[in-house]
Parts: C-alpha cells; sequence; structure tokens
C-alpha cells in the first residue's frame, strides 16, 4: 500500500507515493494539522491530524501505536527497545546517529507486550 506525501511542508516538490511498509514512525505538528512522515532514510509531509492517519493506516491492516502525545510508531518496524532511556530504535544495532522515537514513560510496558507478540525478537536494553 502506498501512502501519497511530499517532500517538503509546502507542497512545492509535488506529491510523491510513500511504501507504507517504510513507514517507522508519524509525527503531528497539531498546530498546522500536518503529520510528519519518518522513513529510516528520510521525512516527508502529508495533511491531516495524526488520529486519523492512526485509525486509518490501522484499519488498513497496519499496526501503528501511540507512544508520545504527538508521536504514532510503526510497530511492526521497531527492532530495539531501550528501558532506561524509553527509547524505540528501527534497527538492530543501535548507532550513534540511529532514528530513534522518545516513549512515554506510562506507555512503554503496554507497547512492549504489543511490540513482543508481532516481532518476537525484539531486543529490550
Amino acid at each position: 500500500m502506498m501512502l501519497t506525501v511530499t517532500k517538503d511542508v509546502s507542497g512545492e516538490s509535488g506529491l510523491c507515493n510513500l511504501e507504507v511498509d517504510k513507514i517507522i514512525y508519524l509525527e503531528a505538528i497539531s498546530e498546522k494539522k500536518i503529520v510528519v512522515v519518518h522513513t529510516l532514510e528520510d521525512k516527508f509531509y502529508t495533511m491531516g491530524t495524526l488520529k486519523y492517519w492512526e485509525l486509518a493506516l490501522n484499519h488498513s491492516g497496519y499496526n501503528f501505536g501511540l507512544v508520545h502525545r504527538d508521536l504514532s510508531v510503526n510497530l511492526q518496524n521497531v527492532q530495539v527497545m531501550d528501558k532506561r532511556r524509553k527509547n524505540i530504535y528501527f534497527e538492530q544495532q543501535v548507532r550513534k546517529n540511529s532514528k530513534m522515537c522518545p516513549i512515554a514513560s506510562h506507555r512503554f510496558n503496554e507497547l512492549l507486550s504489543l511490540v513482543s507478540v508481532l516481532n518476537p525478537q525484539i531486543a529490550i536494553i
């Protein structure tokens, strides 16, 4: 499945299609009703709210979960969860420049349960 996005906030770059499987997390810019769509390599933009996109993607067979007020993670792409720092990583080898996403402390255990079902090999550090 593809999601239509732009490469810049204003849309001047035109539209492009992005495979939903490549999305690692969504980030809301609430005051502008824009969602930043993060992949391992890049970021893209789409209009709407985080709640709308999370609901639409989940009803399309994906597994996105709210990890913070303005962040929703593609749970199928989580590779490492850092218990001490409360971060999620999307690569098995965590490096200094690895993309990560913070988790609200009160959501950590719930998300760990969900992610463990989707990816039994998840690393907990």
